[in-house]
Order: C-alpha cells, then structure tokens, then sequence
C-alpha cells in the first residue's frame, strides 16, 4: 500500500512539475512579477483593476486583449489608432495616486511591450526590451520597467559599432480628477479633428507617433544609423524611469550604446525648444516653543517667525533674481509656494512650520550656489530672530533652517552642448533644415521655463537634445485635455524624416 501511496505520489507531482515548469519559465522569461497592480479601462470606459494578481495571467490576457483591438484597427500604421489605445489605458503616476505599494504605469508599458514586439516580429535584427526600475527607493515594488526599443543598422553585425539616434517619450500622465471629458477612452473630438485624453498631449501623441515612425523606418532597406525609442516611466512623479535608463541601461546593460543626439518628447507645437530651465524644490522649517494660547508670552511662535522669514527671504534672495537670464529660456524665478503644515490647534502656539521652496534655475546657473545665496539670507534671519527674542523667553532648538545640499531634489537646465552664444549650433541647424524639409518652414529655436528630460541626456551622456513634440503645453494637465491629428500627423512625419537623416 505505501508503495502506490509513493508512486502515486511521484506520478502526481511529476505531472504537476511538467505543466507548472513552463509556465514559470513563460513568466520568468517575460519578466511578469506576481504582484502587479495595473488599471486598465475597457471600451465602455469601465476601469478594471487588477491588483496583486498571482500569477499574471489574467492581466497578460487583458493586455494581449488590447494588443489584438490595436492591430485590428491598423495601429501600426495609424498613428490616431494608436494613440487612442494609448490614452485609453490609464497610466497616472503612482505619485499622484497616493502611494508606491503600486505600479499604475505598468499596464501602458507592457501594452507597448506586447504591440512593438509584435509589429517588428519581421524585424528579426530589431529588439524589444524591459528594463525594470531597479532598487529606487521611490516605489516599494520593483515591478515598473522602462521599454526599449532598438533598430539597428540593417546588418545586425554593425550594432555595437554604428551611431545611434535616441527618442524618448514617457508614459505617465497626471491624475485625471476633475477632467470634463472622457478621460480615458481615447474618443474623437465632435469634429474628428482631435484626440481627446488624459495623455492625449503629454505625452503619449509624442510616443505614438515616434513608434509609428520607427515601424516605418524599419521598413527602410538602407539603414546607416541606429534608431533607439525607450518609453520611460515616472516622468511626472520624479524623472526616476530616465534616470535609471541612463544610469542602470546605457551606463551598464548596454554601454556600448552611444546616442550621438537625444529627441525627446514634450507638447512644443513641433517647434524645436533646445534649453530651458531647472527647478530645485525643498523645505524650509522654523521652529519655535509650543504654549497655551492663553499665555503666548509662554512661548515662541514658530508662524511668527515663517512669515518674517518669508517676507526676508521674497526681498534677500528673490527680488534679486530679475537680473539672472538666459537669452532664451527667460529669467530665473522663484516661488515659496505652500505652508506644508504649521501648528497643530487653534489653542496651541506652533512649534513648527514648513515652507515649500520652488527655484527655477536658467542655463549656467549653480545650484550649489544658489543655496549657498539662500542660506546666506537665513543666517540674517537667524540673527534677527535672535535679538527679537526676549530674555525671559524659552529658547527654541533653531530659529530656522533648509535641509543639507545633498538632501535636495534638484533637475538642470538643458545645456545647449556646442553652443558659444545664441547663434545655432550645428546639431540645432541640422534640425532646423530637417523640419523646414519635413513641412515646417517657420521652424525656430526656442527656449521653455518649465523642466523636462532632455537634461538627464545632456549632463549624463554630454549629448545634444532637443524637445519636440505635438500639441501646446497649455494643453497639457488640463480638464480637456486633447490633442490636434493634424499636429500628430506632423510629427510623425518630422521623427520619420529626422530618424533617415543620415541618408
């Protein structure tokens, strides 16, 4: 009896070992995490959550679902089709969701996964990668990945050694509170002239239309150069998706991958913007003694000192800031934005309040110096507050104070690389005389305010960038988000035409 009990045994598990084996290697092989939580919305607009799914299985076949509507609606050629099943997968950054226990990005990403890999199955020298955010202490999950892209020269052979032009695009959108239209189905307009989205702008029209120029290119019998298109994620939560691309892809996995420019996709109306500027952001904290507010002699009153310090720091450090420019991208500016927390009840005399600092930096600006300027205004606070301070009153631990340098979230402008002064470097002329061939013959050089990843490509890789991309940055976060075909159209025809340029 216990011999057919063991053989019984053997023979169960056995079994169980051959069909469950493949299935673990499918996954592996695939890099699927068991625990993924993706939102992805239906046609109906009906948002299904998959959350900690164990396996993926359901989810895969979702996707894979998406994948086969994309293709039946000719999305590999159709660069509405394929940004309207862009937009209608939700991909809010986990940021703006309220937590990193997460990964909402995911679902977009494996979708553009799935769809390239499928639509370069007769590109066998082209390859489609994951490339996981390892290790950041930003998500609690490691389950986010970047997609890569790689078209090589037509000979496989040359990959290592040919020039390679980069395009970037990333996949996460703001929250979509508060929209006044679909936010996730990826409609047309009344009109049909617009797709209408969360993303629709910024900035899945940039990587819709950069992957349907690449499927073209592919097509191309003379390839000299290399053509790679990643999808990072976590854009609008903190630029950690580029930077472990360029950090954890291009500076190890795949070092021999030297771009010779970056293209990176922003809302800019296809009007080439080559620098612009930078943003640290941090807090400032005042403290103070807590007491009744029945007796605030008691006490020190860590408001009191936040809105004398803010009033110093606007005249000190601020007001200055007019005379810091850039010809192009405008002045630096600077805003203390909100009072993150300040007291804990109408009764109490606050002991503690933070202010949130926002800092844009022009071109050829310093962060290190611009705290160091900060700091200098502080410490004139600090010996005002000192001598306020009467004798009989507690001491706080400090008057006020930012954290160390090295704590500080700061991004950097984008560098115009090879430029001496405003005149047109040859990379920029190069891409004036490539729009101006691609239909756009009022094309300029421009600067912008605002930040994007183009910087991460410029200090890190000392490449030159330029951000390109459909649609208006006023369109951009907005409650009706959308963005014009016809500017979509465009786009992918000026990618096209940028990416055979060395023909």
């Amino acid at each position: 009896m216990m011999s057919l009990f063991v053989l019984a045994f053997s023979i169960f598990f056995g079994a169980l070992a051959v069909f469950y084996s493949p299935l673990v290697a499918f996954l592996d092989g695939d890099n699927v995490q068991n625990h993924i939580s993706w939102l992805v919305c239906g046609n109906d607009s009906t948002a299904l959550e998959l959350s900690n799914l164990h396996p993926t299985t359901a989810a895969l076949a979702t996707i894979d679902a998406r994948v086969n509507d994309a293709f039946s609606r000719n999305a590999t050629s159709d660069v509405v089709a394929l940004l309207q099943a862009m937009v209608s997968i939700p991909s809010v950054s986990a940021r703006h969701v309220g937590g990193r226990d997460h990964d909402p990005e995911q679902a977009i990403s494996e979708f553009l996964y799935r769809f390239a890999k499928r639509a370069l199955v007769d590109t066998p020298e082209a390859t489609v990668t994951k490339h996981y955010v390892k290790g950041r202490a930003d998500f609690q999950h490691n389950n986010t990945f970047n997609v890569l892209i790689r078209l090589p020269p037509k000979s496989k052979e040359d990959e290592h050694a040919a020039p390679w032009q980069l395009f970037h695009s990333h996949v996460d959108t703001v929250s979509a509170e508060g929209m006044t239209v679909p936010p996730f189905t990826g409609e047309l307009n009344k009109d049909q002239t617009r797709v209408v989205g969360r993303g629709a702008t910024d900035t899945k029209g940039s990587g819709a239309a950069m992957l349907i120029a690449l499927l073209k290119r592919a097509r191309d019998e003379n390839r000299k150069e290399g053509v790679a298109l990643v999808f990072c994620v976590d854009e609008e939560g903190g630029f950690t998706g580029v930077n472990a691309f360029v950090e954890e892809t291009l500076g190890s996995e795949l070092a021999w991958l030297k771009p010779r420019f970056s293209v990176v996709g922003e809302p800019t109306s296809m009007q080439p913007v080559v620098t612009h500027n930078g943003v640290m952001t941090w807090n400032l904290e005042t403290a103070g003694v807590a007491a009744h507010s029945s007796d605030p002699s008691r006490g020190v009153n860590a408001l009191s000192i936040a809105a004398r310090t803010i009033s110093h720091v606007e005249e000190c450090w601020i007001a200055p800031l007019d005379a810091t420019a850039d010809l192009i991208p405008g002045k630096a500016v600077a805003s203390l934005t909100m009072a993150l927390s300040c007291g804990s009840a109408n009764n109490i005399i606050p002991d503690s309040c933070l202010i949130s600092v926002n800092r844009r930096l022009v071109p050829g600006e310093s962060a290190r110096d611009t705290y160091d300027k900060l700091e200098k205004c502080l410490e004139e606070v600090r010996n005002t507050e000192t001598k306020r301070l009467p004798a009989s009153a507690p001491a706080p631990p400090f008057f006020v104070r930012q954290p160390a340098f090295r704590d500080i979230r700061s991004i950097h402008p984008l560098r115009r690389i090879g430029a001496t002064s405003s005149a047109p470097t040859s990379f920029e002329a190069n891409i004036l005389a490539l729009l101006k061939k691609a239909g756009v013959p009022d094309a300029s050089l421009s600067g912008a305010a605002y930040a994007t990843e183009a910087c991460v490509y410029a200090e890190a890789l000392n490449v030159p960038s330029v951000v390109l991309g459909p649609g208006t940055i006023a369109d951009a976060h907005t409650k009706d988000e959308s963005l014009a075909i016809s500017q979509l159209k465009s786009a992918e025809n000026i990618y096209l035409t940028v990416m055979r340029s060395k023909e």
